[in-house]
């Protein structure tokens, strides 16, 4: 190649590549495109979950074998058609083939997310509102109750019940309010008649109804951003998740009752090097106890409540997660009519070890109530075929030292869970 084509070839190159400020330009377009294409695209996702759980022993009207086989499967799509416009539609599906728990057919979390400015957004339809620090108690979480017919064998992606409300929120720099309205009362679940997580099985059959609330329930919130954490003042008018029994004079039945109660309390968190500091602490302007049996004023008794939650997170490497939360309810105005302790504490810990890239990752869990004198022990791994193929094995274990525990339903109710979960 002569020394005239060679300088041809360099003067074109040099012409026709694009300077550093255009390609910034071009690059900038390209990126922007990318960026409006997902945000116009419609993502659909599914979640399959097939769950075999097996007891180990003979318990009150159960069997020692297989206790469940259930089929889950979720479905739903969500969009982002513009900046200030979101969009969600998901469903439920469970089957359970041994018939000893429950089936589901229902809206999942399915909503329209309305920015009406950048700061100020308009949340509608069926949605979850996590408020409050704590992972594992509701003090001030109160918008969503909980699935608790298999009390410990529920995963925590499935133990929010998302309920339809609306949203109205705004997003300061460093602050922000919300304001919530419940469109419906969406109370605990619980294990009905014959089941075998029936927190209620020694009161059958005299109890025999349950009377579901209807009223209103709203909310708020007010939070702070700080640099070494997050602050909430929060307030509540809403019902009690799980029942009261209460008594029919005229019918001479017990029957399920909602007690609907004002709660105001704050909540916040320190973060440091490796570890979260958290707390909340709450006041319910009456709380539904448990009488002291052959009281005059029936089953239950209604008192003021004071909720303490102190908890720490700590990550002492990236494979490691150490979670411990301390809960405690002392009751006002405490009397001889109550059943249950002035004061009532419990703690729950968790540790989570992660093996081969992530791919293994390996767990146990304890919770102990101290006046209801119970444990729950939970000793489980799951190992990641895939990035969306995970096969998991739990061993949950159920103690209580007393015919009055709060666990005494569940004694002897082992279980070992495994859990094949498909995400598509």
């Amino acid at each position: 190649m002569s020394k005239k084509i060679v300088l041809i070839l360099i003067v074109f190159l040099a012409f026709t590549q694009p300077n550093a400020e255009e390609r910034d330009f071009f690059e900038e377009l390209e990126i922007q495109s990318q960026s409006e294409s997902r945000r116009n695209a419609v993502r659909v996702f599914s979640t399959i979950k097939e769950t075999v759980s097996y007891s180990l022993n003979d318990r009150k009207g159960f069997k020692e074998g297989i206790s469940q086989a259930r089929s889950y499967v979720r479905l739903g799509m969500e969009a982002q058609p513009g900046p200030h416009l979101k969009y969600r539609l998901s469903g439920v599906y469970a089957e359970d083939l041994s018939h000893t728990y429950h089936s589901d057919l229902e809206l999942a979390d399915s909503y329209i997310d309305w920015g009406i400015s950048d700061k100020v957004w308009l949340k509608s339809g069926r949605q979850t509102i996590a408020w409050g620090q704590s992972d594992f108690f509701q003090i001030l979480d109160r918008a969503n109750s909980r699935d608790m017919r298999e009390f410990g064998l529920v995963g925590a992606d499935e133990l929010r019940i998302p309920v339809a409300a609306t949203k109205l929120s705004y997003l300061g720099n460093r602050w922000g309010m919300d304001a919530v309205i419940l469109h419906e009362v969406r109370v605990n679940k619980l294990a009905s008649q014959g089941k075998e997580f029936d927190f209620f099985r020694d009161l059958r059959p005299a109890l025999t109804e349950e009377r579901t609330p209807s009223d209103t329930e709203w909310m708020m919130r007010l939070s702070a951003n700080m640099a070494f954490g997050d602050a909430s003042l929060i307030y509540a008018n809403s019902f009690e998740d799980n029942p009261y029994v209460a008594h029919d004079p005229q019918k001479g039945n017990l029957y399920l009752n909602y007690l609907k109660t004002q709660t105001v309390g704050v909540s916040g968190n320190i973060v440091l090097d490796r570890a979260v500091l958290k707390a909340e602490l709450a006041y319910n302007n009456q709380s539904s106890l448990r009488a002291k049996q052959g009281s005059i004023s029936g089953p239950t008794v209604f008192k003021p409540t004071t909720n303490l939650m102190l908890g720490v997170e700590y990550a002492p490497n990236s494979d490691r997660f150490i979670m411990v939360e301390a809960s405690n309810t002392y009751v006002n105005n405490h009397d001889e009519s109550v059943g249950v302790s002035e004061s009532q504490s419990a703690i729950i810990s968790s540790l989570t070890q992660e093996f081969l890239r992530d791919e293994l990752k390996l767990f146990v869990s304890w919770g102990h109530w101290f006046e209801e004198k119970s444990d729950l022990i939970r000793i489980g791994g799951e190992y990641a075929l895939t990035d969306d193929i995970k096969l998991g094995i739990d061993y949950i274990d159920y103690r209580a030292s007393d015919e009055n525990a709060l666990l005494e339903p569940f004694k002897d109710h082992d279980q070992i869970k495994t859990q094949l979960t498909i995400n598509i």
